[in-house]
């Protein structure tokens, strides 16, 4: 009997090198062919080229030391940092970077602190060793309710995308509306997204399809609701999930051969569902509920103004500075006199005493410190929650540019002790289903990108607690059992 052949893969590692070796040639051409400008400089690029190095060697360690998190933070500073450094080399127009006045030297001063913090983290994450095997065994586990599982799936949609229509969160009380995070897309797709990858082998074929089905849909419909961020954050989910099922994983050749030749179309379809996503926000903050066939209606009209090159004339630097974190932790850090005010422990306690713990009041009046920024930015006086605005709007910072306005230089440490924090948290985790244990890692991990991604800690401690209270509230639903001994797992 012949031997079967072996699957020729690509490590995820390697691919997040050779991407970032590619950003580092583009940072190059860019520099020569447009110069500088007003937010980056030759020196700027040489800050870029040396992060860009960072990343490549941390990412070499990683190959002999497995670690999800230093494979995570290099997505996160490859594809949102360094990539965005390329951008605004060639097409230099920021939404962020002009809210105050801002020169080259600041972007310097921020490339040179986030690279600085960044051998901090990384020392933190590797001086955490041992631990259990990063790969979960499923061999003697089964799934026991998949059509209760499907069924909550398809509950948890109908109900997010019925809202203004068969329903209003207006209508709900105050107090009971933080039991709206519990049926967040957000954490129940990401428990479905858990669940599929774990057992998708061993689910019935109709309902692993069913499944999949369902998370390509919420996607869609995402994306029809306004989110420009869909997407992206989908496959970002799926990174978390099979770092924390696996530890590292690879994908075949034949799907990275694939996926490099329709790099092309994938990268129009993005900047197309980009620009319809933006025209379906604004058509939303003007006052019209979300429903389908009005979105789809929108996404009709907008398809047009983008094959009138609108997307080539005006979309493609708003997408370049929505897309980049840097422009956000830059900009926070060059201006964290004026921002000291609002990014402070005081309103850290006061914004998750009325955002969390107090439903149905308020205390203090105190916004998220990510909605509060614009107040300082704007000029619009004290930060309330009953202020009058006319789009919501939420800042990131970062976790550079958070830490940097509490404590400047001396935040150094902080990065040390985060990384540990996070691996040691990490790695202490056990459990005997694999399901929780999967969802305990993803929580960690999820909350580890908050926290890098930093839209205030305020905002990371909201997302995170509902999450690990829902891996207990919905186990019922994505439940397994362990096979008979007597059963040989298949």
């Amino acid at each position: 009997m012949p031997e079967p052949v072996p699957v020729r893969t690509v490590d995820f590692n390697r691919i997040l090198t050779w991407v970032n070796v590619a950003f580092a040639g583009v940072m190059l051409f860019a520099l020569a062919k447009f110069g500088p400008n007003e937010y980056l400089d030759g020196e700027s690029v040489g800050l870029a080229l040396a992060f860009g190095l960072q990343t490549h060697l941390a990412l070499m360690v990683e190959r002999h030391r497995r670690d999800p998190f230093v494979v995570l933070l290099a997505f996160i500073l490859i594809f949102y940092f360094t990539f965005r450094v390329c951008t605004l080399l060639l097409i230099p127009f920021s939404f962020v970077l002009d809210r105050y006045e801002y020169t080259v030297a600041d972007s310097n001063r921020a490339l040179l602190f986030i690279m600085v913090a960044n051998v901090f983290l990384y020392a933190g994450l590797f001086a955490v060793r041992g631990g259990p095997r990063l790969r979960i065994d499923v061999q003697r586990w089964h799934p026991v309710r998949e059509r209760w599982m499907l069924a909550l799936v398809i509950a948890t949609i109908v109900f997010i995308y019925t809202r203004g229509v068969l329903w209003s969160s207006d209508a709900i009380p105050r107090a009971l509306v933080f039991l709206l995070l519990f049926l967040s897309q957000s954490i129940v797709l990401l428990m479905a997204l858990a669940y599929y990858i774990l057992y998708r082998d061993r689910m019935r074929p109709g309902h692993a399809m069913l499944l999949l089905g369902l998370l390509v849909l919420e996607m869609v419909l995402h994306s029809l609701a306004g989110s420009r961020s869909a997407f992206i954050y989908s496959i970002q989910n799926v990174i978390i999930v099979l770092l924390a099922v696996q530890g590292s994983f690879a994908i075949r050749r034949r799907l990275v051969a694939v996926g490099l030749a329709i790099m092309p179309l994938a990268v129009a379809l993005f900047i197309l569902a980009f620009t319809i996503s933006t025209f379906i926000r604004a058509n939303t903050e003007a006052g019209q509920s979300f429903s389908v066939t009005r979105a789809i209606e929108t996404a009709r009209s907008a398809s047009v103004r983008v094959g009138s090159d609108y997307a080539l004339r005006t979309g493609l630097g708003v997408m370049a500075s929505r897309a980049g974190f840097f422009d956000y932790s830059a900009e926070v850090i060059a201006h964290a006199r004026e921002y000291s005010g609002v990014i402070s422990p005081p309103t850290y306690v006061r914004s998750i005493i009325d955002n969390l713990l107090t439903p149905g009041f308020d205390l203090f009046d105190q916004p998220k410190i990510s909605n509060a920024l614009i107040f300082v930015y704007s000029g619009l006086g004290t930060p309330s929650k009953n202020a009058s605005m006319t789009a919501y709007q939420s800042d990131q910072l970062g976790i550079w540019g958070e830490l940097y306005v509490l404590m400047g230089w001396a935040s150094l440490p902080i990065f040390f002790l985060a990384g540990f924090l996070f691996k040691r948290s990490y790695v202490s985790l056990r459990g005997s289903d694999p399901f929780v244990l999967t969802m305990k890692r993803v929580v960690t991990l999820s909350a580890f990108a908050l926290v890098v991604n930093s839209f205030g800690l305020d905002w990371v401690v909201m997302d995170v607690l509902p999450m690990l209270v829902a891996i207990y509230i919905y186990r019922y639903f994505f439940a397994a059992a362990p096979l008979p001994p007597s059963v040989s797992p298949t």
